[in-house]
């Protein structure tokens, strides 16, 4: 049997407890009331009999023994139901449970429901702790998304189960039927469904359609919680389809927690782990380098450039400082720069800014036509973490992730004066900042001579924020301990 299946079993058993109550206050009706209760013990043992073990046969055999009991009852024609009859059922009902409780099941099958494959860094150690559990079925359905590439709302669908890591197995969404599958946990990090004028997750994987056929809905922000303006910046999040639709949601820090329930959030649902996207960066043991710019990049101080979506819309000065950096670079000899864009930022210019594509494109021409310099459009963002000396960055979950390597970073916006004004979940205030006056020029000397008089500061503040370093396995185990004991 399956592991929700039984769960449910015992929940209509508690239920039938519930309305042997009423036989005591609802007296005229108590005909009815039998009848219910008789159709349900009938349903549950047909279901248990197909089952064919010694647990479902005593089961079944009870039920039976429940079922003449209320033909007994019945026969009380004109006389009062009185108590001890209701607790006669009440003794065997308990007794059905507990063996329900005793029957084996099936494994725990995990469903993960990714979109873009350069977000699956969230999920990806608690999949991978998820496959070592013996208890658990474990399936990776990448599912389509829309695009919406222009100003009159059309969009292209899209789909990226090839570009998901080679050692992940990916199902094929469309060989996928949610209501038939029903997996018992189900994993997203798309918060949005309708709501996202730049992409839309198809709606057949919306999320409150993934909540109606499955046990647990969680969800993960693909994103690391930084910095906000306000509390109410904070609580956002709660917004989102995929929070009030889902059972549980990993937060980063308890007071992250602690700000939603003091807004009457639903803090309840939120499960405290840290970010799985943190995980790759502290634990991953691999040397992982862009290898196949191995030659390219030998003796070179090695820049990674991340533009956000957010950093995009809301500099005005957005394509005046991509020129700076691109001329800085090209003064720069022994320096190579990797630039990599949000995965939906082309997107983003295509839905929002229509008028700056030439922009755009302009720079995208020029950051390829350079010698020291590459566009890394690959999934995984692991591989230019860890071959860069230094970041280049708005502030974006990219910027934390890279903060932890330890290795200086300049921020394209904010001043380190905001640190008293904001709410951080993530302090990154010990960073440079292009807003504080040093130039893009000025922080590639920097590198280039090894100056980097922040990095005690930054070392101190890591050890400090205790960041925790199995979030993946804390989720997984948080998670399946909630569907055992909900």
């Amino acid at each position: 049997m399956r592991f929700y299946r039984k769960k449910e079993l015992i929940s209509y058993l508690q239920e039938m407890k519930c309305k042997q109550q009423k036989l005591l206050v609802l007296q005229e009706k108590y005909q009815e009331i039998l009848y219910d209760l008789q159709e349900c013990a009938i349903i549950i043992g047909e279901e248990v009999e197909t089952e064919e073990t010694t647990h479902s046969k005593t089961i079944v055999k009870k039920l039976e023994d429940y079922c003449e009991m209320i033909y007994q009852i019945s026969l009380l024609e004109g006389q009062a139901i009185l108590q001890k009859h209701v607790d006669k059922l009440d003794c065997i009902i308990s007794q059905i449970v507990q063996k329900m409780r005793e029957m084996s099941t099936d494994k725990i099958r995990i469903a993960f429901f990714p979109y873009k494959a350069s977000m699956w860094d969230c999920m990806d150690s608690v999949w991978k702790c998820a496959i070592k559990d013996e208890r658990c079925v474990v399936e990776v359905i990448p599912i389509p998304f829309f695009e919406r590439n222009n100003g009159k709302n059309e969009a292209v669908e899209c789909y990226e189960g090839d570009l998901f890591p080679q050692y992940v197995k990916v199902r094929h969404y469309s060989t996928y039927n949610l209501s038939q599958e029903h997996p018992d946990i189900a994993y997203i990090h798309n918060p949005y469904d309708q709501c996202n004028r730049v992409t839309m997750v198809h709606p057949y994987f919306f999320s409150k359609e993934i909540k109606k056929n499955c046990d647990k809905l969680i969800y993960i922000p693909y994103y690391i919680a930084g910095i906000y303006t306000s509390e109410q910046k904070v609580c956002e999040m709660t917004e989102l389809p995929g929070f009030y639709n889902s059972s549980y949601v990993i937060v980063q820090t308890e007071e992250y927690k602690k700000i939603l329930k003091n807004n009457g959030r639903e803090a309840d649902k939120c499960i405290v782990a840290g970010s799985p996207k943190f995980d790759a960066v502290l634990t991953n043991k691999e040397t992982l380098k862009l290898d196949y710019y191995a030659d390219t990049l030998k003796d070179k101080k090695i820049f990674l450039l991340n533009t956000s979506i957010s950093g995009f819309l809301k500099n005005k000065n957005w394509f005046t400082i991509m020129d700076e950096i691109v001329e800085s670079f090209n003064k720069d000899a022994q320096s190579f720069l990797i630039w990599r864009p949000h995965p939906l930022l082309e997107a983003t210019v295509n839905a929002l800014r229509i008028a700056e594509r030439e922009q755009y494109a302009k720079i995208k021409i020029k950051i390829q036509n350079m010698e020291n310099a590459i566009i890394d459009y690959s999934a995984n963002p692991l591989k230019a973490i860890k071959t860069a000396d230094a970041l280049i960055s708005d502030y974006s979950s990219l910027v934390p992730q890279y903060y932890v390597t330890e290795k200086p970073i300049l921020c394209l916006n904010g001043k380190k004066e905001y640190r008293e004004k904001y709410i951080c979940i993530f302090d990154h205030y010990d960073c440079y900042f292009y807003n504080d006056g040093l130039s893009i020029e000025n922080f590639i000397k920097m590198v280039q001579e090894s100056n980097d008089p922040a990095k005690q500061v930054r070392r101190l503040y890591i050890k400090k924020m205790q960041f925790k370093k199995n979030a993946g396995k804390i989720v997984h185990e948080s998670v399946m301990r909630k569907l055992k004991e909900d």
